[in-house]
Parts: structure tokens; sequence; C-alpha cells
């Protein structure tokens, strides 16, 4: 989970023309789509379809429950991704929000994780930025 508030200054939001992105002061999951030196690029996530204004009505989709793990509720719920928004994020602001936000912490359960042949096959060009 990544704050967007914790972020400020160290990102940039790439939306398709007409998306508002996903921001705010409110804590959402992100999906790393790939990294290049100081930078890595995520997409927000969201456990329901997003209305029209704040994503796109023709790039989201609802990633498979067979390519997520992690916390119970991520894994066992929805999780859509907007393929029209993409955050390029400095990798040191991502681990300083990272850890500030607490709901990262929890004891006895693995960090949410996709499938990075999922991801490579949404978000083309993904496989090339690792």
């Amino acid at each position: 989970m990544l704050n967007p508030v914790n972020l400020a200054g160290g990102y940039e939001i790439g939306a398709y023309k007409g998306v508002n992105p996903l921001g705010g002061n409110s804590p959402h999951y992100f999906m790393c789509v790939g990294r290049d030196g100081a930078y890595s690029y995520w997409s927000p996530l969201s456990s329901n379809k997003k209305p029209t204004g704040i994503g796109s009505a023709d790039g989201q989709g609802v990633i498979p429950k067979e390519s997520r793990a992690g916390f119970t509720h991520f894994a066992s719920g929805q999780t859509w991704y907007d393929t029209k928004q993409v955050w390029k994020i400095q990798n040191d602001f991502v681990i300083h929000a990272a850890n500030t936000e607490r709901s990262n912490r929890r004891e006895g359960e693995i960090f949410n994780q996709i499938a990075s042949s999922f991801i490579d096959s949404v978000f083309s060009g993904a496989r090339e930025l690792k």
C-alpha cells in the first residue's frame, strides 16, 4: 500500500487524456509494472471498477485470483487495475511511503504479490523495464 500524499514531489502520473488518476490522501494498493534505474512504474489497484471520471472506461480489468497471493483480503477479493494510469515514482519515495503505511505491517501473512507473467501480458513493455 502506498498513500499518494506520502509520494508528493517524487512522482509523475501518466494518465491518458480524459482519465483522472486515483490519488488523494488515502492508501491504495499499487502494482509495480517495471523499474528503470532510480525510478519504478506503478499502477494503482482497487477492489472495484472505478467510475467514469476517475478511471478509464476501456483500460480497467480484474487480476485473476490465480495470479494473486498475499494478505487474505487481497488474495480472496477482486482486484482491479487500470492500464491507462501508470505512475513513475522515484524508488526512494516508494520505500519511504511503504514504510510509512502501517497497514503494510502484518505478521503471519506474505506481502501481496502478482504473477509477473500476468503483468507482462497486460502492461506492454513491462518485461523490458526490469
